[in-house]
């Protein structure tokens, strides 16, 4: 029985006492009646075993060993106090809070408390063997009302142990080990150590006046600016070996029970460290903002080369549109910049179609092929692997506007627009850092190339995805939007929540319908999704033309050794984010996604096609 309906049957039982009395009446005392009974607490409802509560008996749950076991779902209400603090367990403290838990794939670990000065909590997620896999130290950025909140996912089932651990202040805590994803806090939450982002890397944002101070600080630690501003965000690397000992000489930060942490992997570990000097960092007064350098990837689902199928033009009405505006001069000379992989620039459909770009790899290792930083952003592939680059830059750039109406390959979105192609993915991926040089770059403002385009992009085109919510990159975000620039990013293929950047609030995000209009299984989606378009599904063939769903565009095929100019069906967020980059271009007056045919306004049910 719920706290609800029990509520309902205490004030029956009353009212029906208060029934019985009055019709006993007639002019005496009536007659007492006693209402006997225990309310007990909802079922999924826990307590901490040992609380601050002095009228109960505590029960050590501070280790794994000592794991107080709950099933869950559950909600737990606790308590933890950091050593030096003033409660019953005395100077020790309860630091340490273990709960041992079956949990199913996707289950999550939510810790939430009062957001005060001076308390700090983290969370911790152990496995079975009781090694560190996980750990949320940096509360949520963008917490809802006056509380903090940390959580961590498990990414298969199994038997777990959560750690509550606080290392500074004293607190009460809920603990809730949720039955479903929820895609809010997904897309609200603070780093992870599991999450994927370079270890020893963070990007800093620092108090001009007052960046000497930092400066100096973490070069006698071997820690310095490798890239960047001081009026800028920079990027700072750790001395290798030296991780652990960081944040505690920024922030004479020691945490409870360090010793006793055994992570699963030598590269968690230095991820764990990395956060924790995110953490030190932050709470110094010169430094605005500090984040992970997060790992991005093209939101793509590969398969092979096919012909030219392009069903999804159709779909949203691309031939009616043209019929109106083809995107081609004197309509509208629109530029639209390619945030990717670079593009093959030889290809034979993109001829006129590119204005001037740049590479902002920095890292060889990263690059592979490429040269580094310069103002050539032509995508050279992986030769280590021939046939197994995913040219995705070139992929979307011809979605967005391959040559059309020249009896060669595929017809683009937008017949006349201009692409900025700008590298900033390589092999395997690309950093969070790069990434932001070439947002500002198209933006027309202080990048690390030195320079900026004759003219910025009018759209920035995002077919990528990674990390979490940063204040300073949601100021960025901001800042281009106020220019009257569009930027425009694919929702993820998690099928799950909304990605970042595409959920940050001036970012348009854009997930993916298939063939038929419905969502593409993959396709993540919530409240922080704007429009979906066209992403395809190459699991099936609902056109009936004998070949899978996916979005066709130029590719390049390299499996001789020799760069050729191909053709591919490729499905995901990221072909969706494309085609609606190239139709926001359909217009000859300032660019705008409403009312354009085929983007259509997202509804919240995970069904809807629009």
């Amino acid at each position: 029985m719920s706290l609800r309906d029990v509520g309902r049957a205490v004030v029956a039982a009353i009212l029906l006492a208060l029934l019985i009395t009055a019709c006993g009446g007639g002019g005496g005392g009536g007659t007492t009646f006693t209402l006997t009974g225990v309310i007990t607490p909802e079922a999924l409802n826990r307590a901490d075993s040992d609380t601050n509560d002095p009228e109960t008996h505590p029960v050590r749950n501070n280790d794994p060993d000592t794991a107080q076991a709950v099933v869950a779902p559950a909600i737990i209400g606790g308590f933890v106090a950091a050593p030096g603090t003033e409660s019953r367990f005395g100077p020790d403290g309860d630091a340490s809070d273990v709960y041992e838990v079956q949990l199913e794939a996707g289950q999550h670990v939510v810790l939430e408390y009062p957001d005060v000065a001076g308390v700090d909590l983290h969370l911790y997620l152990l496995d079975e063997s009781q090694a560190a896999i996980d750990a949320s130290l940096l509360p949520t950025e963008s917490p809802v009302g006056p509380s903090a909140r940390h959580s961590v996912v498990a990414a298969e089932e199994g038997r777990y142990f959560a750690e509550v651990r606080a290392d500074s202040g004293l607190t009460n805590y809920t603990l809730r080990l949720d039955s479903t994803l929820s895609l809010t806090l997904e897309a609200e939450r603070g780093p992870r150590v599991s999450d994927e982002f370079v270890a020893g890397e963070i990007i800093v944002r620092t108090d001009p006046a007052l960046d000497q101070m930092v400066t100096l600080a973490a070069e006698g630690l071997g820690m310095r600016a490798v890239a960047g501003h001081a009026a800028r965000e920079q990027l700072w690397r750790m001395p290798e070996g030296q991780a652990a000992q960081i944040p505690e000489v920024l922030s004479a930060w020691r945490p409870a029970a360090r010793d006793r942490l055994r992570w699963a992997s030598p590269d968690l570990r230095e991820r764990y460290e990395t956060l924790l000097a995110v953490k030190a960092l932050r709470k110094r007064p010169e430094v605005a903002t500090a984040s992970p350098n997060f790992i991005v990837q093209p939101q793509r689902l590969p398969d092979d080369p096919l012909q030219d199928l392009q069903w999804f033009h159709p779909n949203v009405a691309l031939p009616e549109a043209w019929d109106i505006s083809t995107g081609r001069a004197p309509d509208a000379e629109i530029i639209v910049a390619v945030i990717d992989t670079g593009v093959f620039l030889a290809h034979e459909d993109l001829g006129g179609q590119l204005v001037s770009g740049y590479d902002f790899i920095a890292d060889p290792a990263v690059a592979r092929d490429g040269d580094g930083i310069d103002p050539n952003p032509d995508d050279p592939g992986d030769s280590s692997q021939p046939g197994q680059s995913s040219w995705h830059g070139t992929h979307v750039t011809g979605i967005v506007g391959a040559a059309t109406d020249n009896e060669t390959g595929v017809a683009g979105v937008s017949w006349g627009v201009k692409i900025m192609p700008l590298r900033t993915l390589g092999a395997g991926g690309g950093t969070l850092y790069d990434t932001l040089q070439g947002v500002r770059y198209a933006a027309g403002l202080q990048n690390d190339s030195g320079t900026v385009p004759e003219r910025r992009a009018d759209v920035i085109n995002l077919s990528l995805g990674g990390g979490s919510f940063a204040q300073d990159q949601a100021d960025l975000y901001q800042t281009i939007r106020d220019l009257g620039i569009f930027i425009i990013a694919a929702s993820g293929n998690s099928g799950g929540s909304v990605g970042f950047p595409a959920a940050y609030p001036a970012v348009f995000a854009v997930g993916a319908t298939d063939a038929v209009q419905q969502r593409a299984p993959y396709s993540s989606f919530g409240s922080q999704l704007d429009f979906v378009a066209p992403g395809g599904d190459t699991r099936v063939d609902r056109t009936g033309d004998g070949f899978g769903d996916g979005i066709l565009s130029t590719l390049v095929d390299d499996s001789s050794g020799t760069r050729r100019s191909s053709y591919a069906l490729l499905q995901g967020t990221s072909m969706a984010t494309a085609v609606a980059s190239g139709l926001v271009m359909l217009t000859e007056e300032t660019p705008s996604l409403s009312g354009r045919p085929g983007v259509q306004k997202y509804s919240s049910s995970p069904s809807s096609s629009g």
